[in-house]
């Protein structure tokens, strides 16, 4: 019998926020805890437009990085490609998409299932897989990774808020440079938190950082 697992959804409002690599940040630290791990994505969406392809690059990577093995590995249940699109709108492809993601994401093999969404909350609506939907279906908690050019998008977030709910835990900022961290910390940081969204913490250059140790009131657990 498989073990329960929780999943865990990594999403974005936007496309290229650095998920990939927060989710093997994430990844490697839960597997120094001695958590066993399983990585997927289900939708794939780095295809390259000349290949046939049946897996996406970063599951790929992600896999061989962290050594998964191949119980702990799910390659994408649908990859987002011209033609499979055209297939959906000709209706020569009538997969009931949601059923088949119910069945993608049982647990196998580990205590945690970490899954990466595609580039934004709606990308993959046109098949019932939109990030709200999969979290729904899948019972995942959600942790959004942003690229913040602020005050612009911090509209996407609050949508996002009101589309995820309580299963939202999180957000964490991406590529910021050192001249942003006062402002965040004493701006931003505060806002979302008036609108139940969680700032777990923030990348720069040199590091990924807690908003705790950013505002030095402690080192994060």
């Amino acid at each position: 019998m498989a073990k329960s697992a929780k999943c865990l959804l990594i999403g974005s409002t936007k496309p290229h926020s650095g998920k990939s690599a927060i989710a093997l940040g994430i990844a490697h630290h839960l597997k120094h805890q001695g958590l066993e791990v399983a990585y997927g994505k289900p939708l794939g969406t780095d295809v390259n437009p000349h290949q046939h392809q049946t897996t996406d690059a970063d599951v790929s990577f992600i896999a061989q990085t962290l050594g998964l093995s191949a119980a702990q590995v799910r390659s994408p249940l649908l990859m987002l490609t011209e033609t499979r699109v055209h297939q959906w709108l000709q209706g020569k492809d009538q997969t009931n998409y949601p059923q088949s993601l119910a069945q993608w994401g049982e647990p196998q093999a580990a205590e945690l299932m970490l899954f990466e969404g595609a580039g934004t909350l709606q990308q993959g609506q046109l098949f019932g897989l939109s990030l709200p939907q999969v979290a729904e279906i899948l019972d995942a908690a959600v942790i959004l990774v942003e690229r913040l050019a602020f005050p612009l998008n911090l509209d996407d977030l609050m949508f996002a808020q009101g589309q995820l709910g309580d299963r939202l835990v999180g957000v964490v900022l991406n590529d910021l440079i050192e001249e942003q961290q006062v402002e965040i910390v004493s701006l931003v940081e505060p806002f979302l938190e008036r609108h139940q969204i969680p700032l777990l913490g923030f990348v720069t250059s040199e590091c990924f950082t807690t908003q705790r140790e950013c505002a030095g009131i402690g080192s994060a657990t």
